[in-house]
């Protein structure tokens, strides 16, 4: 009997490999919300389950998409989406 010399193992950890940016993403617009909470010690915390180290770990993330989406990070930007304007 041939025994099959192909392993399996390199796709595999290729696939992982490139789902890892998808998760990284996913995970942070998940968790990202602007100034969610503001706590004592640490000032405004832009992360649902204030977790300490979020800020750290998004933070290329974060910068990416306050460049992107200035208007989501705007202190009111809550407001404004929930203004309507009867003067037309």
């Amino acid at each position: 009997m041939a025994q099959n010399k192909y392993s399996h193992a390199p796709p595999v950890v290729g696939i992982v490999l490139l789902c890892l940016p998808l998760i990284y993403l996913g995970s942070y617009l998940c968790l990202v919300c602007p100034a969610y909470s503001h706590h004592p010690f640490l000032g405004e915390i832009n992360y649902r389950g204030k977790w300490r180290g979020a800020a750290r770990f998004y933070w290329p993330l974060e910068h990416i998409d306050r460049q992107l989406r200035p208007d989501f990070w705007s202190p009111y930007a809550d407001e404004e989406m929930l203004t309507i304007d009867f003067d037309d």
